[in-house]
């Protein structure tokens, strides 16, 4: 969004189009569910930072289990696992348990230390999750911000995790989701956006 207006004072003529992605419909669910569940390819040093931090500071010391997924875990962070009974490491696992995870997970703790726009595993969050934890360099502008819980240093994660694990997932708070998402984050949508934008400017030659 905060693209779009900079250059829309260059060019009024400018259409927001938020990211495609393989989802067509919300598969959350309400009720609670066990854990917390990061999840992301833990070779790039992003993600791999970001299970660090959430093991090293954030889950060292919460009463709630925390399953970290994904393939190219560091060292020190299968160390940090290896050392709190309250951490698990599932890495090379297949497409549609991975899903599993995610929809059964009670929440999604997401921080990142880069904003850089809408990332590919909140959209996967808030289709197939419940809560969703984000730092705000996870939803900086991406129009989302109201459907995921804030938190920045590693006792609000702490606070907000506390907070959400008793709490079922409201099937209130999901609807909303379904109705924000269907707007925002719809790829038929989007992809008319881009169709009008192309056709409507083009001329006849």
């Amino acid at each position: 969004p905060s693209d779009a207006g900079h250059f829309r004072k260059i060019n009024a003529n400018v259409e927001l189009v938020f990211p495609f992605h393989p989802f067509h419909q919300v598969n959350a669910k309400p009720g609670n569910g066990k854990y917390a569940i990061y999840h992301g390819n833990l070779k790039v040093n992003e993600n791999n930072k970001a299970a660090v931090f959430l093991a090293e500071q954030v889950f060292n010391d919460v009463d709630f289990p925390l399953l970290i997924t994904g393939s190219g875990a560091s060292n020190y962070l299968k160390h940090l696992v290896s050392e709190n009974e309250n951490l698990e490491l599932k890495e090379n696992i297949p497409s549609k348990e991975m899903l599993d995870y995610m929809l059964d997970a009670h929440i999604h703790v997401l921080p990142t230390f880069q904003a850089t726009g809408m990332k590919l595993k909140l959209i996967s969050a808030l289709f197939n999750g419940r809560y969703c934890v984000v730092n705000n360099e996870m939803i900086e502008n991406t129009g989302v911000e109201k459907l995921c819980k804030l938190a920045n240093s590693p006792t609000d994660f702490k606070e907000r995790i506390k907070e959400l694990a008793p709490m079922p997932f409201p099937s209130s708070e999901l609807k909303n989701r379904k109705e924000v998402l269907s707007k925002e984050l719809n790829n038929k949508k989007n992809a008319q956006k881009i169709w009008d934008q192309i056709f409507s400017n083009s001329t006849p030659s």
